[in-house]
């Protein structure tokens, strides 16, 4: 039994979007026009920053995500040797 999307390709051709075109058009084009101003370790959030909020609501920017995972979520981190 073949894959419904595999038949649907075969007979339309492959999307002339790939992937990360079709991430990069959504980072570009879907912008979020009243952006916090700044994340719950201080740092200002600037235009084209990514950040995430999580369900309490805190704002992190991606830069701060290890600070995060350390403080919130108790995430240890090691380096292999």
């Amino acid at each position: 039994m073949d894959h419904p999307e595999v038949l649907a390709a075969i007979k339309t051709g492959y999307p002339h979007i790939d992937y990360l075109d079709r991430e990069r058009y959504q980072d570009t084009h879907y912008p979020v026009a009243n952006h916090p101003v700044e994340d719950m370790y201080g740092c200002e959030i600037r235009q084209g920053d990514k950040y995430f909020t999580d369900p309490q609501g805190k704002v992190v920017l991606m830069d701060n995500l290890q600070d995060y995972l350390q403080d919130e979520v108790g995430v240890v981190f090691y380096e292999a040797k």
